[in-house]
């Protein structure tokens, strides 16, 4: 066998020395301009007291440069994925916080009697469709949002809104307490089948559909006032006794 075939082989003390030098950065991921330098001085030693060939020499230093650009691009990648996580985090408040601050300055006003209930939620309707929809779409198709993040906090905000409906619709009578909780549960229970039929790859149930499409014009006739707001949930209460049951 030819030892001097393999660039590796027959190390003399200075030479080893070098190697271990260059091993010992690699091992610690850290390579800076001085620390080639101070392989390469070692490593021109040893080729000029002729304990080490320059093939053997070069060798070294190109396994050491193409581990440090390695390590230099995973560093960088673990760098932009956490700094992406962060930016997300800080939009997703951001969202948050201008959420609550409009929810929070239309729920003033109804208390001050600035504006009526059914003014304020027409308010809220136009926010969410003409200006958080927007907004959450382009943060998503522009790299802001990932899509998943972006549904979360569309869901929460119609989670609070359901919330705030049924609260509202027991301090007029409408429900009691229990039908609202009942109510509360039938549509989450609903919202969990939906979510297990689109993982599952089935379609969704037919009467959720139906449902939608019946909300979605009694909406409408609300929005051009053919229907008052306290109209439009018993139609939507009625309709869901209906399709889904319950007393």
């Amino acid at each position: 066998m030819n030892l001097t075939s393999n660039p590796f082989t027959s190390f003399s003390r200075r030479a080893f020395t070098a190697a271990i030098l260059a091993v010992t950065l690699l091992a610690t991921s850290v390579a800076h301009a001085q620390d080639f330098e101070a392989v390469e001085r070692r490593l021109a030693e040893a080729v000029v007291d002729g304990e080490l060939t320059l093939r053997q020499a070069n060798a070294m230093m190109e396994a050491l440069r193409d581990t440090a650009t390695q390590v230099h691009k995973h560093e960088k990648k673990a760098e932009h994925k956490e700094n992406t996580g962060h930016e997300e985090k800080s939009i997703a408040g951001q969202f948050e916080q201008w959420i609550e601050s409009v929810g929070g300055d239309l729920k003033a006003a109804v208390q001050a009697g600035k504006l009526s209930e059914e003014d304020a939620w027409k308010k809220w309707r136009h926010f969410k469709e003409h200006q958080l929809a927007p907004k959450l779409k382009a943060s998503v198709a522009h790299g802001h949002l990932d899509e998943t993040t972006a549904m979360a906090i569309w869901q929460g905000v119609e989670k609070a809104e359901l919330a705030q409906r049924l609260k509202a619709a027991v301090e007029r009578g409408e429900l009691s307490e229990e039908e609202a909780k009942a109510k509360w549960k039938e549509i989450e229970q609903s919202k969990a089948e939906r979510d297990h039929h689109k993982k599952e790859g089935k379609h969704e149930d037919p009467r959720v559909v139906q449902y939608r499409a019946f909300e979605a014009k009694v909406h409408a006739a609300v929005k051009a006032g053919k229907l008052s707001r306290q109209e439009a949930e018993k139609e939507l209460i009625a309709a869901k006794k209906k399709l889904f049951g319950g007393k």
